[in-house]
């Protein structure tokens, strides 16, 4: 851990149940964030930052990195979901996921062969979150039909954790993505599905930014995006000791009967 009595305030800011973050302030007024957590995903996350900012993506800009921490500025405004603000956000997406990768998955965890293979893994795994999931709704996440077309998605960078929360703006121009902890390479839509939780608005204007428009097709695998995405995290949250799995579940429940329809 770096010596963080260089600052003149330290504040602690919830966060992910396997993270440590506080809001740092210099004596001439600036804030930045440190975050420590597991070494793969701090140096993760850094990477992605930079990488995101080179492809014009607009990012937190990391001052200083070490084994298990990363030191960032703070990006400028708040958390924001105006429309034109989610338009702006869907149009850096585009340049986002210009960038290639060569495996699929969450970079913390280390990259795959395929895209199928990285939603196979969690619904496999369900058995360790006994007492959490049912097994009514185990049986039925593992009976899910993958959508059509996963074996010929092309690896893309993704935020991997994208909701409003995550997009800043000042006043009604966006200022950047935060949060990349769970930077992944895989299907662009997979970072539009799990925005999707935000709502039909929200969405309705990050696609439009994007460029893309709601067909039938498009709004299943997003709804199965946002499933295997709650999945993956209820994992996550279970691995650092955390409780917070109600929020998924409920969504997972109301999401389910629109993937079991033929």
């Amino acid at each position: 851990m770096p010596d963080l009595s260089r600052y003149a305030s330290v504040e602690p800011v919830q966060g992910f149940a396997g993270n440590e973050t506080f809001r740092l302030r210099t004596e001439a007024g600036e804030t930045l964030y440190y975050k420590s957590g597991a070494e793969a995903a701090m140096a993760a996350e850094a990477w992605a930052c930079g990488r995101a900012r080179q492809a014009g993506v607009l990012t937190p800009e990391v001052v200083e990195t070490g084994p298990g921490y990363l030191i960032e500025r703070a990006v400028a405004g708040e958390p924001s979901s105006s429309e034109g603000v989610l338009e702006q956000a869907g149009a850096q997406l585009r340049l986002l996921h210009e960038v290639a990768g060569e495996g699929f998955g969450f970079l913390h965890e280390g990259l795959s062969a395929d895209w199928v293979s990285v939603f196979r893994e969690p619904l496999d795994e369900l058995g360790v979150l006994a007492g959490i999931v049912d097994d009514e709704l185990v049986r039925r996440l593992r009976a899910l039909r993958f959508p059509d077309g996963l074996a010929e998605v092309e690896p893309r960078l993704l935020h991997g954790d994208l909701h409003p929360r995550h997009i800043y703006a000042e006043g009604n121009q966006l200022s950047g993505f935060i949060d990349w902890g769970d930077v992944a390479f895989g299907d662009p839509l997979f970072d539009l599905g799990r925005f999707s939780r935000a709502g039909p608005g929200a969405t309705e204007a990050l696609l439009r930014g994007y460029g893309i428009g709601r067909t039938d097709s498009l709004e299943r695998l997003l709804v199965f995006y946002r499933t295997i995405w709650a999945v993956k995290v209820m994992l996550w949250e279970h691995a650092a000791g955390g409780t917070w799995y109600s929020g998924h579940l409920e969504a997972i429940a109301a999401d389910l009967p629109l993937l079991e329809v033929n």
